[in-house]
Formats: C-alpha cells, structure tokens, sequence
C-alpha cells in the first residue's frame, strides 16, 4: 500500500489504433502523479518487455507519415506513456511469480485507477483500518510491497537497499525500565517475571520488532538487507552518574541482552540483528533523539558520502515500533500511525543523514 503497483495487458498498447485518447491522457496523468514520489512499481514480465513492445509501437509510428491527426495524437500520447513507465520503479519477473505477486491495478481498455486508492497512496498516511487491523494483512499490504520496493532496487548497484533502519527513542526505557532489568543476566528471564504495565511495555516493543524482524528475515537472500538495526536512546532507569561512566564494553552488554529478548534465533543466523544504544549527545540534532521514529530503508554509505548524494526510504512511525496490539500479536496497535515522508529536506532526515555519515566514520574507524 505504500505504493501502487500496477501492469498493462499487452493487448491495451498492441490495439493501441482502438484507444480512447483520453483514456490514455488520464492513466498518463495518474502514472506522473504518482512518480513524483516514487510511488508507483511497474511489475513487468521478464520475457515480454512491456516498454520495449510500447518503443517498437511508436518507432512503427515515427516512421509512417501521419496524416490522420487522431494517430499524430495518440503518437504522442504514447511517448509520454513510454516516458512515465521508464520513470517507475520496476520489478520484472516471470508468468508464474506475477500471479502471485499483488496487483492493484492492471491497466486494459475499461478501467482507470482507484481515486480513493490513488489519494490514500499520495497522501502516505496509513493507519490500522487500512489493513482490517489485522498484522496478516499489513505483511501482505504494506510489508508486502516493502518487498517489492526492495526487490524493484535490486539490480541496481548504485540503489540496491541494503540496510534497514528502524529508530525508537523509548525503546530501551521499555525493555530495561528499572536496575532489576539492567542487572538480571537474561530479559527473557525478566520478562517471564513480569507483570502489569512493565510486562505490557516489553510486549508491545517484542511483538512490533517481531513482526518487522521476521519480515526481514523472510526476504530472499538474493535481495535481503546485509543490515537489520534497531536503534535507542540510553535507558532513563539508569542514574546520572551511571549514564556518565557507562563504558563501550557495558553499553555493548546491554545490546547484547536486548538482541536476546527481540531477534528470537539471532544467533543461528548468516546475518545478525542489531540494537544500537546512542547517547542523545551523539544523535545529530539540536534536541538529539526527540522525534525520531522513522523506518529507514537505504544504501549503506562510507564515510566520505556527501549528506546530498544520500538516499532512502523513510517512514515515520509515530509510536516507533509499538505497531502491535500488546495483548493480541495478531492485531495491530489500535494507535498505529505510519506516514511515508516524501521532503528529505526536513530536519529530522537532515539529522538521520548527518547519523549515517556520522556512523560510517565510526565504523570504519573500527580494526
């Protein structure tokens, strides 16, 4: 739901003399609205070019003199239909893996796309009705088509996602909401001794990362992220003078144990799950961490990427990863908001640049 994903039946361009040139007009102008934003994937079939056929189509056409003013119309109706194709996204695949791929839209000589649908994917704001409340259907509707996204990014060196972000400021306050928490050898341990709100808080961040983590873990390792990373802020329970002395070594102890509880066969896997603990000094930003809970889905970069030159996906997610119901893991959080940020010139993706620039030079700072 993030996107539409949509196809064109060949026989729509092949009887292209039968078309209705302001049917054409209007898919034209729905297909530029949305690539705008990149929100529109073509899902071609591999073995029959649809863009390839569309260019022969109007060569054919170049090459006849046209007398007849309805086909000089339609000539040029069809570049710029040839125009928006090559600016969606677009993931080709076989007859077989289409049918089972989800398609909002397959463009024929009858149909014209969803305006509610085509409204609700502009305005990127998305909200547990849209999916029956139900965790089922956002895998299928929006982790579903995160998929696709990646997938369509795949065969590009330069664009291929191969990190996924997800920052929660609150998240560590959650999982380690007291000294009991920070000193027992296991959170699992301490969840299973848990109870009311302390029990309900660590549900609701177990079960948001759950669900996202074995979507990752999910995808087909040909176009899986090499980085799965979720990232918070230093535990409120600790003291003043703890957040003050705490070493590398002891914050590294800490995700480690937070790892243990959320990321269920981490250890068993090719590719690890990560927790990072930031201190709010070393989040970019006039006030640090506030406000930051977005999704991240990009390129790594190194550290001599200029801030500019940086690209990603970016969703914000007003309750972090607390997108399940605490007591049903079946069903969304009720105040579930997600919005898809289209302005990378906002602080916040300002300040999430400065951190991934700021963290690849760390890194490989590293031995």
């Amino acid at each position: 739901m993030p996107f539409v994903t949509y196809s064109i039946d060949r026989n729509y361009f092949k009887n292209f003399k039968e078309l209705k040139s302001n049917d054409l007009s209007n898919f034209n102008i729905d297909l530029s609205d949305f690539n705008l934003n990149q929100k529109a994937i073509l899902i071609s079939d591999s073995k029959n070019d649809i863009k390839q056929f569309l260019g022969k189509i109007i060569n054919d056409l170049s090459n006849d003199s046209l007398n007849n003013l309805s086909l000089t119309e339609k000539k040029v109706l069809l570049e710029d239909a040839l125009n928006n194709l090559n600016q969606s996204l677009e993931f080709k695949t076989g007859e077989k893996e289409k049918s089972e791929i989800p398609i909002d839209f397959i463009k024929d000589f009858k149909n014209q796309i969803d305006r509610e649908l085509k409204i609700k994917i502009l305005e990127g704001n998305f909200y547990p009705e849209d999916f029956k409340n139900s965790t089922d259907e956002f895998s299928i509707k929006f982790l579903g088509k995160l998929k696709i996204f990646i997938q369509s990014k795949a065969s590009s060196r330069e664009e291929k996602i191969n990190m996924v972000n997800i920052y929660h400021k609150e998240l560590s306050n959650y999982v380690l909401p007291n000294q009991d928490s920070i000193f027992c050898p296991s959170l699992i341990d301490f969840k299973n001794k848990s109870f009311g709100y302390i029990l309900e808080n660590l549900r609701k961040i177990e079960y948001g990362v759950n669900l996202l983590y074995k979507w990752w873990q999910k995808l087909p390792e040909n176009i899986r992220p090499s980085e799965f990373k979720v990232l918070t802020d230093i535990p409120s329970c600790l003291s003043k003078e703890q957040k003050k002395t705490i070493t590398y070594n002891e914050i590294k102890l800490l995700e480690s144990k937070i790892e243990e509880l959320l990321f269920y066969n981490n250890k068993e896997n090719k590719i690890k799950a990560k927790v990072k603990i930031i201190k709010q000094k070393d989040m970019p930003g006039h006030l640090g961490w506030k406000h930051k809970r977005h999704w991240i889905l990009g390129k790594k970069i190194n550290q001599s990427t200029k801030i500019e030159n940086i690209n990603f996906y970016a969703i914000k997610s007003d309750f972090g990863v607390e997108i399940v119901d605490e007591n049903n893991n079946s069903k969304l959080n009720n105040k579930m908001e997600l919005t898809v940020v289209t302005n990378k010139n906002i602080s916040q993706m300002r300040d999430i640049s400065n951190y991934l620039i700021q963290d690849a030079k760390k890194r490989e700072k590293l031995p």
